[in-house]
């Protein structure tokens, strides 16, 4: 037994050692992480189709909400009242260096127009308006800066595998394609990297996680997503 766990740390710690000797920042990251570190004080924005319930983002696996039934909450969602330069310029008075939207959460609700899925603010919505490029427009427009938020997580994708969450809604396991989920991922990633200007900043989901990773402004996404 003692042998077992030895050799258990000692593999462990080898992985660890590789792991630090693999990674190393480059300039630009560490610059990256001094400036937002800098930053301190940012906003961000919980919006999606879950606002319309009023229980929080994780409303459809918390509430075991049917994945097919779901989406019928974008046939009503107009919120009206929004308007980017106002909340802009409101959250840059709060003293705020930067917002943080989330594109896509969990229940995967676009909040931007993408070629790769109807279930969108613009195409699935009486509201028909890309919400992302107004923001990022209007951030232009007022000097702040603009970080998007991006969840690997799909409750509602059949392609999606399944995890461990989001399992009360419905989906079913065994028409789970990684493959296909990770080329429709990819490329709302792409769309988001390339047609919304300059982004300083964006998070992705990871295993409950949110990862903040910096954007180079390639034009494409990173080798680490593809």
């Amino acid at each position: 037994m003692k042998k077992t766990l030895l050799l258990m740390a000692t593999l462990l710690m080898s992985y660890v050692s590789l792991a630090q000797e693999a990674y190393r920042p480059t300039a630009e990251n560490l610059k990256a992480r001094e400036q937002f570190q800098d930053e301190k004080f940012g906003i961000f924005l919980h919006w999606g189709l879950y606002s319309m319930i009023g229980a929080g983002e994780w409303v459809m696996n918390n509430w075991n909400i049917n994945y097919r039934e779901y989406p019928k909450l974008a046939k009503a969602f107009y919120p009206s009242d929004f308007n980017a330069d106002a909340w802009v310029s409101a959250i840059k008075a709060s003293g705020a260096k930067y917002i943080t939207i989330t594109t896509r959460h969990h229940d995967g609700f676009s909040l931007f127009k993408t070629a790769v899925s109807t279930y969108n603010s613009v195409d699935a919505t009486p509201f028909k308006r890309d919400i992302i490029k107004e923001l990022a427009d209007a951030c232009k427009r007022h000097d702040i800066k603009l970080h998007l938020y991006y969840s690997h997580l799909d409750w509602g994708r059949e392609d999606y595998p399944m995890g461990r969450t989001g399992r009360g809604t419905g989906r079913s396991a065994e028409k789970a394609d990684w493959s296909a989920y990770y080329r429709f991922m990819n490329m709302q990633l792409t769309e988001l990297l390339t047609h919304y200007g300059p982004l300083v900043r964006y998070g992705l989901t990871v295993g409950g996680i949110t990862t903040v990773m910096r954007n180079h402004s390639t034009g494409s996404c990173p080798n680490s997503m593809r």
